[in-house]
């Protein structure tokens, strides 16, 4: 095991490179390679479904786009004010 102290003081270990993680056999690693795998690719499909879905929504209705996208900024910018 290797320490680290951080920035904050604090020491950490961290196990040895290339040790085994607890509860993971060898036989389970490409099973959680492959759902791995499936869950990465599943979501790269959705957020370009919704990418698709937001643009459609932005051109079907741009008006409304501009005053939703104002009215985010006028309260993040309240916020922001607020703070300082």
């Amino acid at each position: 095991m290797s320490t680290k102290t951080t920035d904050y003081g604090r020491t950490r270990t961290s196990p040895a490179e290339g040790a085994p993680v607890a509860g993971l056999d060898d036989a389970s690693a490409p099973e959680l390679n492959a759902r791995l795998h499936e869950l990465y690719t599943s979501g790269k499909t959705q957020v370009a479904e919704w990418r698709g879905g937001l643009q459609e929504g932005i051109r079907g209705h741009p008006v409304r786009s501009l005053l939703i996208a104002g009215a985010l900024g006028a309260v993040v910018g309240l916020l922001l004010a607020r703070r300082s």
